[in-house]
C-alpha cells in the first residue's frame, strides 16, 4: 500500500500577519477577559463574521492570541474586499520575547 501524507503547513502568528499585511487587535472586554483577531478579516461568505478568540481561558494578552491561533488555524479567512487566505498551523511561541 501506497501512503502520501500531506501535512499543515506551519508559521508563528507574527510570520502569518507579516505575509499577509495583517494587523493584530487585542481588545479586553470589562469582564477583565481579552478577545484577539485580525483587523479586517472574517470567514464565511457574506455577510461573513469576524473571526475572533475563542475559549474559556482568555483572561491573559497570551491566551487570547493562543486561542486565536488555534481557531483560524487550518480555516480559510476572508480578508475585506474579498481575498481568501488559507491559515497554517499557527504557533505563538516567541510572541512575547
Amino acid at each position: 500500500m501506497k501512503v502520501e501524507i500531506i501535512r499543515m503547513p506551519k508559521m508563528t502568528i507574527e510570520e502569518f500577519a507579516e505575509e499577509n499585511g495583517l494587523e493584530l487587535v487585542i481588545t479586553e472586554r470589562k469582564n477583565g477577559v481579552f478577545n484577539a483577531r485580525f483587523k479586517h478579516t472574517g470567514w464565511g461568505g457574506p455577510p461573513y463574521s469576524m473571526a475572533q478568540s475563542f475559549g474559556p481561558e482568555r483572561s491573559t494578552i497570551q491566551n487570547a492570541v493562543a486561542a486565536y491561533a488555534e481557531t483560524i488555524s487550518g480555516v480559510d479567512l476572508r480578508k475585506d474586499g474579498g481575498a481568501t487566505i488559507r491559515v497554517p498551523s499557527l504557533t505563538v511561541a516567541g510572541f512575547y520575547e
